[in-house]
């Protein structure tokens, strides 16, 4: 999806300006906000100013490290390295291309999908999907930065054939924060046996998803919706079989935020989360009625769709 000169340029000071966190934990969402509210058709006018008001939210500028890591392997699952990561993953672009890029460090990395609430596969997923080779570079270090996860893949290794997914039972609802969660939860053993491929997997499973949030309306089952989105994007980007990740990171998620009972066949209803949200959101859906031929998310993106544009009203 071609994207103008005058989102790209900003996008790329931005991401050299700003590290992918703020106030410590919290996810800067704008670049991939921007992105999807121009796809839904949000004005140049109005786009720039909710960036001006964004950034006034976020950390102060600051100077990124411009160098790579001596040794990659000792910046990777540091978020303090992200600034030198950014720059070994901007020399990978220039040196590989992107698709070779992707294809070298994607699958080394993937495991950590579920990691900081799904955002560093989201932003990567945003680069690839608009191709704009700055956010892929900041996707791939935000990714390291996260740090791939070894006890999500060898349960995502136990994966075997299905007919539904066996969701865990209900548990506490999300106390600490989510990372602590979910590395218990992974850890825990009680996601050991229910990892399974269904037939027409990534569609049913982001269909669960979808009726999860449509019921829920929970703030973290909205990045369950994104999340496998992403994962989807940057699968076929470069081929990966990403089926037992899908599932174990659906499950390992869904059970870190209390595996709350749901009604399958929830419809879609007005939400109101943020403007980031909201965006992000509508434009998953409108991305993956398309892409998974999906009646259910059809329905959402009609619903969820109005809130995602609303900076044009």
């Amino acid at each position: 999806m071609f994207v103008p000169d005058w989102l790209v340029e900003p996008l790329r000071i931005h991401r050299d300006t700003h590290g992918p966190h703020y106030q410590g934990h919290l996810s800067d969402h704008l670049p991939m906000a921007l992105l999807a509210m121009w796809a839904v058709g949000v004005r140049r006018s109005d786009l720039e100013r909710y960036a001006a008001r964004y950034r006034g939210r976020l950390d102060p500028p600051a100077r990124l490290a411009r160098r790579p890591p001596v040794e990659f392997a000792d910046a990777v699952g540091h978020i303090d390295a992200y600034g030198s990561l950014l720059a070994f993953f901007d020399g990978e672009l220039e040196r590989l291309g992107m698709r070779r890029t992707l294809t070298t460090w994607l699958p080394r990395l993937a495991s950590g999908w579920v990691r900081f609430a799904f955002h560093p596969i989201i932003r990567l997923a945003y680069g690839i999907r608009f191709e704009v080779g700055a956010e892929v570079a900041a996707g791939l270090a935000y990714l390291a930065s996260a740090g791939p996860d070894p006890a999500l893949e060898v349960l995502a290794n136990t994966a075997s054939p299905g007919e539904d997914l066996s969701l865990p039972p209900p548990g506490p609802a999300l106390a600490e924060p989510f990372e602590q969660r979910y590395n218990a939860t992974v850890a825990s053993g009680a996601l050991e046996g229910r990892v399974v491929v269904l037939p027409d997997h990534r569609r049913r499973v982001a269909e669960v998803g979808l009726a999860l949030f449509n019921d829920t309306h929970d703030f973290f089952a909205l990045h369950v919706v994104t999340g496998t989105h992403a994962l989807g994007v940057c699968a076929d980007a470069i081929g990966l079989d990403s089926d037992g990740l899908l599932s174990a990171g659906f499950l390992a998620a869904y059970a870190t935020i209390g595996a709350p009972r749901f009604d399958r066949a929830a419809r879609p209803a007005p939400a109101s989360v943020d403007d980031e949200h909201d965006a992000k959101l509508a434009f998953t859906c409108i991305e993956q009625s398309r892409l998974l031929d999906s009646g259910p998310y059809r329905d959402a993106a009609a619903v969820y769709a109005a809130g995602g544009s609303q900076l044009s009203d």
